[in-house]
């Protein structure tokens, strides 16, 4: 794909998710949107904004679940490694090029993702109190998840402003409702 076009759809997936700027205060989320799960039947779940659906994530097994995710930046798989333990790789699904690796945590609910680019970011999560973000190593809040209930049919999701000019928005936010439905 050409940068061009790649620019254009990363675009239309955060027109599709931004507030205005007149009502971003500091440290304020800047988008909004909820994750659903249309049937109870499938473990397939779409990412809404207001007006209309900006991603789809479906997911795929039980005890190690892998994953593909699909919004107008593209799509991804998210799957265990199978040479390293407690290791989820990031993939583009058209490329196979890998996005990240995320460590998961033995010792807390969460685990570290570390960018190819060397860029790593902190994922914490509370199940009892239905609470998962994304966090810079300085602990700034990149996207926040609020689950309903138990059994997470659905999420509030935040972005912030920070996030917004990262070029990995889209498949960050379906990661993490990957780790939260499929791990944590």
């Amino acid at each position: 794909m050409i940068p061009e076009q790649i620019q254009i759809q990363h675009q239309q997936f955060l027109s599709s998710t931004k507030k205005a700027p007149a009502q971003t205060a500091p440290g304020q989320a800047v988008s909004e949107l909820k994750w659903t799960r249309p049937s109870i039947f499938r473990s397939r779940y779409q990412l809404w904004s207001p007006e209309r659906i900006v991603a789809e994530l479906n997911i795929h097994g039980l005890f190690r679940p892998s994953g593909t995710g699909q919004s107008s930046d593209g799509s991804w798989i998210f799957e265990p490694d199978g040479r390293r333990p407690g290791m989820l790789l990031v993939r583009t699904r058209v490329s196979f090029r890998d996005e990240a690796v995320f460590e998961i945590g033995t010792t807390h609910r969460g685990g570290l993702l570390r960018l190819m680019d060397g860029r790593a970011y902190v994922f914490s999560s509370d199940f009892w109190k239905g609470r998962a973000e994304f966090q810079t190593l300085s602990g700034e809040p990149l996207i926040r998840f609020r689950t309903h209930g138990t059994v997470r049919l659905s999420a509030d999701v935040q972005i912030f402003a920070r996030t917004l000019q990262m070029p990995e928005v889209s498949w960050l936010t379906m990661l993490g409702w990957f780790l939260i439905v499929g791990y944590l």
